[in-house]
């Protein structure tokens, strides 16, 4: 276990804040949404998009739209959700209840004996306990046996019920973002410790070995980084966004810092860029922020809908009085994410293609968890109904830990998908060739435990014998 050191001065006298650069992204309004209050957004790896809404979940597949609804539902008000590591939803609704979706499987969590409230947050730790925030109640962890444990300042020395922020690091420590300050439980211990001076902590996020948290006082907002889990070092914040709630903070594939406040902020090597009316983003309030594989930047509002960050590869800029454009489309099969639910027919278009398998495995084992089999199936079915075609299985780790170790997973991995399809699927092994590459091939940035996951995947390769 860490020992955790609070630095408790703040920003220095004369500190100054970082200085603004150039724009260097396009601003667009995502107009297809119908529903204007986004109050969070996440990117599953298959980089499509997932929009939790007032009026239900929407789920985004290049720019074609779904809403996504338990079976026999009509409607349901979401305001969280992430992704685990396992590719499962997790969705917070406004009355104390949790979604799981897994592949096409929905499971319902009640936590409604400890109030009627929104859920400001959701988390899965390292030993699979499910941890909810409800906004001004307190926190309810969940083990895997079903059994829940609540805190909130009557019963524990948690500072405060109203919880903006949770987040379990990969540590196995659980932070709290509460109306008065910043409050951790080590590894599943007993008490909540206070890690932060009074103050309302709106975001919380890890990456690069350090915890980044927004903190607002009664004077102006501060931004901090924990490095290394040990020292907090203070970031001064442009001043269009000084005063401002900090919703949320997200960071892109080459490391950059978006914030969402009444403006987009990004900071980019000590650089601040501020995203407002001028540039195109019309909002005065952004509820949520994502960044996806490609690089660009999804934001929630509240009452503009959903809006689009994205790099600049023209001169020509839109103009305020021009319609919405659609989403972009993509120049190149290859810069397209294929997966297996893209396949109705194999063409020769989709041969020698790389196409991710939505399935997963136990945690550092080259075990199928259940919910991976019909992915399988499908591929399987595939296979024998297009007998002329090979397969290559290319498993991928992500670059934490040992390469010789993260290489050997990776092969173990692809070989037993091979495996399945030869004894499930009846698919002669000489048809499928199997190969690892450990974490020498990321699609995703690593030091982000955010988007380290997207690195850890199956892909696969069709060709003609």
């Amino acid at each position: 276990m860490i020992t955790l050191r609070l630095l408790l001065t703040f920003l220095p006298l004369g500190m100054i804040a970082a200085p603004l650069q150039g724009q260097d992204y396009s601003v667009y309004e995502f107009s297809k949404l119908p529903v204007k209050v986004v109050n969070c957004v996440a990117v599953d790896f298959q980089d499509n998009k997932w929009i939790a809404t007032e009026q239900g979940l929407y789920y985004l597949v290049g720019d074609v739209l779904q809403l996504r609804l338990p079976p026999a539902a009509k409607t349901l008000a979401t305001n969280y959700i992430t992704i685990d590591e396992e590719g499962r939803k997790w969705i917070g609704t406004y009355n104390s209840q949790v979604y799981c979706l897994a592949n096409n499987d929905w499971k319902y969590f009640t936590f409604r004996e400890f109030g009627d409230n929104v859920v400001s947050g959701v988390d899965i730790d390292n030993n699979q306990n499910l941890w909810v925030a409800l906004y001004e109640k307190g926190i309810v962890k969940q083990d895997k046996n079903g059994q829940n444990t609540f805190y909130d300042p009557e019963n524990s020395n948690l500072g405060s019920s109203r919880v903006f922020a949770l987040f379990a690091d990969k540590n196995n420590n659980v932070w709290a973002g509460t109306e008065k300050g910043l409050y951790v439980l080590e590894n599943e211990g007993k008490k909540w410790r206070k890690e932060k001076p009074n103050g309302q902590i709106n975001a919380i996020a890890e990456y690069d070995g350090a915890l980044w948290i927004t903190m607002l006082t009664n004077e102006k907002t501060e931004f901090w980084k924990y490095e290394n889990f040990d020292t907090w070092k203070p970031i001064a914040l442009p001043e269009a966004i000084n005063k401002d709630r900090i919703k949320e903070i997200a960071f892109d594939a080459t490391g950059k810092c978006w914030l969402a406040a009444s403006k987009v902020a990004c900071l980019d090597k000590g650089n601040w860029t501020v995203y407002g009316k001028e540039q195109g983003f019309s909002s005065e309030a952004a509820l949520d922020i994502a960044a996806d594989l490609k690089g660009d930047v999804w934001v929630g509002t509240e009452g503009k809908g959903l809006f689009k960050i994205s790099q600049v590869q023209a001169k020509v800029v839109q103009q305020p009085n021009e319609p919405q454009l659609d989403e972009p489309k993509l120049k190149t099969d290859k810069e397209k994410a294929l997966s297996l639910a893209d396949i109705s027919t194999v063409s020769n278009q989709l041969l020698n293609k790389s196409i991710k398998l939505n399935i997963a495995f136990e945690q550092s084992k080259a075990v199928l968890t259940p919910a991976s089999l019909g992915e399988l199936d499908k591929l399987g079915k595939l296979l024998n109904e297009n007998p002329t075609l090979s397969l290559e299985i290319a498993g991928h780790t992500d670059n934490i830990g040992n390469p010789m170790a993260n290489q050997r997973l990776s092969e173990e991995r692809s070989l037993a998908v091979k495996n399945y399809l030869v004894q499930q699927g009846k698919i002669k092994p000489e048809r499928i060739t199997h190969i690892g590459y450990g974490g020498t091939k990321p699609i995703a940035d690593n030091r982000n435990e955010k988007t380290r996951p997207f690195n850890r995947r199956v892909e696969i390769m069709l060709s003609k014998k």
